[in-house]
């Protein structure tokens, strides 16, 4: 039994040292022979390419996640409470950052005022200002949450300066 082992391991000691120097050989022989460089420019050149579009298609994934929701998604009904009063903001017009609507609050009085405003989509903030004159007069500054479905703010009469919050939830 021994020497079976014996002559097992002195046969794979020499078939190893046969597939060793072959490569070795074949390894010898692709030094010597020229390197087509065009062809391995074009290989280089491929690759770049590849990681290029890779790396584009990652970053524009990753932009259009960070991306704010629209302008357009501000177009609707938003209802909630202005100063502890119901209230409906009605955007009806969105260009660009611009936007024009109605809003009703619904005081002793009720209100209704035509408004027009401004979004920045970087910051999720609205500037808002009533257009029809009247001493109740005002303007507004909100943020909308990223899915556009809610805004808070503060309301400031122009002639005295007194502030009433509001909350509105996009129906």
């Amino acid at each position: 039994m021994k020497k079976f082992v014996r002559r097992s391991s002195f046969i794979l000691i020499i078939v190893a040292s046969m597939i060793i120097s072959s490569c070795g050989k074949k390894a010898q022989e692709n030094q010597n022979q020229p390197v087509d460089t065009t062809k391995v420019a074009k290989q280089v050149d491929t690759s770049a390419v590849k990681a290029a579009d890779t790396t584009k298609a990652k970053t524009e994934v990753k932009k259009e996640a960070e991306k704010p929701a629209t302008q357009e998604a501000l177009k609707g009904t938003w209802s909630g409470k202005f100063d502890s009063r119901d209230a409906v903001l009605k955007i009806t017009s969105v260009k660009g950052n611009n936007f024009s609507g109605s809003i009703t609050i619904q005081y002793r009085e009720v209100v209704n005022q035509q408004v027009s405003g401004t979004i920045n989509p970087a910051k999720l903030s609205i500037s808002m200002r009533d257009q029809l004159h009247s001493k109740q007069m005002g303007t507004y500054a909100a943020k909308v949450t990223s899915d556009m479905k809610s805004m808070s703010g503060t309301f400031t009469t122009s002639l005295d300066k007194i502030k009433a919050s509001f909350n509105l939830k996009k129906k």
